[in-house]
């Protein structure tokens, strides 16, 4: 490659910018701050099976010292061990397989904790032993895990030995062992079944979705599932049931009622005592029915416990095996929420909901904060602080969705239930900061709180200021402070596993964090208030961003647009800085008014001379194709300032009949406005000849669009070999974006689909540079097998690198990229608005690997 000719042409004017695009949105004082970056992803089918099985983590505690992480796994009936020696470089330890350990295949772990008693570590296991839900049964298991990562021996799990086993009252959930390790409390939750009819004249009927609407079965007892009421509508939908006639799904009560068993921890572990606590006859809401869901203990022995469903709060005098006190949560009324699934995030709905809290942490003065999931009729969106008689000391209400929202990761396909869905909380000083963290288990994302503790004043509310937010993988649910070693880790449960020969998706990891002096490695892009909106901390909502154009005259602003994920395609405006996340600071919407009604999904983008756009919309379907059968065409659409489609170019149907579902993915601008040509980038190989069979052309296309003739020509781009990886025959490769540099000159970005660790082992995320100087680019008539000119590629250079240097799963989607006047290489991958992935969203100036690679 001539280097030389492409740094005048590309790289002039400037040194390399930090790479990446980072900070926090806290404003927290003038002298160096600590904030939480993420130091290892850790992929827990790593720690036992084949790539092929499903293992997750779920609970997760961690052992005296802060060494090794224990954790749940339902999906293999196993205890995992992970040492986190080196925060940066964790190490599976391996697992107890508990049908082996308590001679039995009907257990799942539901909860753990760690005690360290006389000297030694226990791991006490919560295990459900439920042959069904009518039947609730379980065990408390005790290991021995004191060998387990002590430097000596075989420091793995197979250090670890059963000691004993007690039965519970019922199934358990929660576990939690006290500050003083002298008492266990384990939640027996005796979950409900969300699947049964309760109450009416279907009661006690097996809901089925499968049936056909309004299906009544008597002899069978089996109903469809619209026959019965949804308690979040509180509405049934089918023409058979009527108001009070149809029972409510789910519904309670659905005895025996759930309770507390505490665990005198005294004497020789074979010696402990378990005592049950009745936890029913106190709420308001089916008080006969408890359905107790977590615990956490405070120093002075009491035990705060949360009965999710009967939206109440109980504490438990663990050393008397008595309540000793007991309230209501509460609604919350919420402002500028948004209730309605509908393909795009619009906070304009209020709302008031009852709590209905999943998990609770214990503060001081006896204060406790809850995550306010919900599970039945509530669920509030965001988290409440109490003091120890129920008065509210903080309440987040819509403010945690909204911050959600403005890092990204909201999830719009749960708009219509739970929104963000805050589950795990946990809280811990490191040094003299309080720190409050609270999970979205539908977000991939932690939300990260100081909180400023005014317990000894009865009157005054806590002061809760936002810190930052840490990307987390699919479904967080188990949340841990190490504050003795300034680590903080997450469990998240959901494992994509390879499916009928496809790809693996995204797997069930721990995430680790350390607190240290600096800006934080996420986030890299965040959003500003929504002026349109007109309500101080509603933002911008955005995600899914698909493509990256550079502001034609101001190097610090590029454009970019999100696809089809949501039905509001718009074009947002972004600030880039250089050591704080870039913002989000305006956005476009894209009016097809004036074309007609035609379906959008923007892939490309370039900004012309004049100030307006050129944005890439991708066809949809494969011609002759009955399972993706043909839908849209691809097109280029011209979109004046103010985001208004002025024009819309069609491909010759010569070459619209032979589209394959993988089109336009990115377009390229060369020449003034009125007289330019545009270059778009077609992601994967197209028909060879359609008339015929369904053979694909060797490699993907480049078309180019003269604006003043109306004539279309082609040219093909080599992309690059799949690894030929057997494991992975789903793999393939295709571009996704292309920018035009000068001189004939273009970068093209070229991706595969792998994610995880397969991306960084077998993947390919990569720029490379081309030149189309020679390239005399050829129409297409339609005939077999055409024989269009190929580009050569002068350099590549390997994106991987800067995807993994958050220290997270390498996502796929890398989407966007541009260059600005000043030569920074930027790009941005689409999170597929959050619909089975992380959320996570980068944004990074790759600058400084071009000058590296060269």
């Amino acid at each position: 490659m001539r280097l030389g000719n492409l740094r005048a042409g590309l790289l002039t004017g400037c040194a390399a910018m930090a790479f990446l695009l980072v900070g926090t949105t806290s404003g927290t004082g003038a002298k160096a701050a600590e904030y939480f970056s993420r130091t290892a992803t850790f992929e827990i089918i790593n720690n036992g099976g084949a790539r092929t099985d499903e293992r997750v983590a779920e609970i997760l505690d961690v052992s005296p010292d802060g060494n090794t992480v224990l954790y749940t796994d339902s999906e293999a009936a196993a205890i995992g061990f992970l040492g986190i020696n080196d925060p940066y470089n964790p190490v599976g330890l391996g697992t107890i397989d508990l049908a082996s350990a308590l001679g039995s295949d009907n257990v799942e772990p539901t909860s753990l904790a760690v005690a360290k008693v006389k000297g030694s570590v226990y791991a006490l296991v919560a295990v459900n032993t439920s042959p069904d839900l009518l039947n609730p049964s379980g065990t408390l298991a005790v290991f021995d895990v004191t060998g387990v990562n002590d430097g000596n021996g075989a420091d793995d799990a197979s250090e670890a030995s059963l000691v004993t086993t007690f039965p519970l009252s019922g199934q358990p959930d929660s576990i939690a062992v006290s500050p003083r390790n002298n008492y266990a409390a384990v939640v027996i939750e005796n979950e409900r079944d969300e699947e049964l009819c309760v109450g009416g004249e279907f009661d006690g009927f097996a809901i089925d979705e499968d049936l056909e609407e309004g299906t009544v079965d008597t002899a069978g007892k089996v109903i469809a599932e619209d026959v019965c009421e949804d308690p979040q509508s509180g509405t049934a939908d089918g023409d058979v049931s009527q108001d009070g006639v149809a029972g409510v799904a789910g519904g309670l009560p659905q005895l025996p009622s759930g309770g507390l068993d505490v665990v005198k921890m005294s004497g020789k572990v074979t010696a402990w005592k378990v005592k049950p606590v009745d936890l029913s006859g106190l709420a308001d809401i089916a008080g006969e029915d408890a359905e107790p869901e977590y615990v956490d203990i405070r120093r002075n022995n009491q035990a705060v416990v949360t009965l999710q469903e009967n939206n109440h709060a109980v504490i438990v005098n663990l050393k008397k095996g008595k309540v000793v006190r007991h309230f209501p949560l509460g609604e919350v009324k919420l402002k500028n929420v948004d209730l309605t699934e509908e393909g795009v995030i619009r906070f304009e709905e209020d709302a008031v909901r009852l709590r209905e809290p999943d998990a609770v942490t214990t503060l001081n003065y006896g204060q406790f904060a809850t995550a306010n999931e919900g599970d039945f009729e509530g669920g509030s969106r965001g988290f409440t602080i109490f003091d120890r008689r129920g008065k509210v000391k903080y309440e987040s209400a819509e403010s945690f969705d909204h911050m959600v929202a403005r890092h990204g990761h909201y999830p719009e396909e749960r708009s219509g239930n739970k929104g963000s869905e805050p589950e795990g909380i946990d809280s811990a000083y490191y040094g003299r900061d309080l720190f409050l963290f609270v999970g979205a288990e539908r977000a991939g994302l932690i939300g990260v709180y100081k909180v400023k503790n005014t317990g000894r004043n009865k009157g005054k509310k806590a002061k809760v200021v936002f810190h930052q937010a840490l990307p987390a993988g699919i479904g967080p649910e188990g949340l841990k402070t190490i504050s003795k070693r300034k680590l903080f880790v997450v469990a998240s449960e959901v494992d994509e596993t390879p499916d009928e020969g496809r790809k693996a998706g995204f797997r069930s990891v721990i995430s680790i964090y350390k607190l240290k002096k600096g800006k934080p490695n996420y986030p890299t892009l965040i959003s500003a208030d929504d002026k349109d909106v007109g309500v101080k901390g509603v933002p911008i909502t955005w995600g899914a961003i698909s493509s990256l154009a550079a502001h034609r005259k101001n190097p610090r602003i590029v454009y970019a647009t999100s696809d089809s994920f949501y039905s509001e395609s718009r074009i947002f405006k972004i600030k880039l800085k250089k050591r704080r996340p870039s913002v989000i600071v305006d956005y476009l919407p894209v009016d097809t008014s004036g074309v007609g009604d035609i379906a959008l999904d923007l892939e490309g983008l370039v900004q012309s001379s004049d100030g307006t756009f050129w944005a890439a919309s991708e066809g949809s379907g494969t011609q002759g194709d009955e399972s993706r059968p043909f839908a849209t065409s691809n097109k280029l659409l011209h979109i004046d300032r103010k985001g208004v489609v002025q024009e819309v170019v069609e491909l010759p149907d010569t070459v619209t009949q032979r589209q394959r579902r993988w089109g336009f993915e990115g377009v390229a601008a060369v020449g003034k406005a009125g007289s330019e040509k545009l270059y778009a980038a077609i992601q994967r190989p197209w028909l060879a000849n359609p008339s015929v069979d369904s053979s694909t052309e060797a490699n993907p296309r480049i078309g180019v669009y003269d604006t003043a003739t109306g004539e279309w020509k082609f040219f093909f781009y080599p992309t690059e070999a799949t690894s030929g990886n057997p494991d992975l025959s789903n793999q393939w490769i295709g571009l996704s974006e292309i920018v035009y540099l000068g001189n004939d000159r273009f970068a093209v970005l070229e991706r595969d689909n792998l994610v995880g660790e397969e991306a960084e082992s077998d993947g390919f995320k990569q720029v490379c540079f081309i030149s189309i100087e020679g390239i005399e680019p050829v129409a297409d008539n339609g005939e077999a097998n055409i024989d269009l000119p190929e580009v050569d590629k002068e350099a590549c250079f390997d994106l991987i690198p800067a995807m993994a240097s958050a220290n997270g799963s390498v996502v796929d989607k890398v989407e966007g990229l541009t260059v600005t006047k000043w030569g920074k290489i930027i790009i941005a991958t689409d999170n597929d608005g959050v619909d089975d992935h992380p959320g996570e969203t980068l944004l990074l100036d790759v600058t400084k690997y071009v000058e590296s690679a060269m």
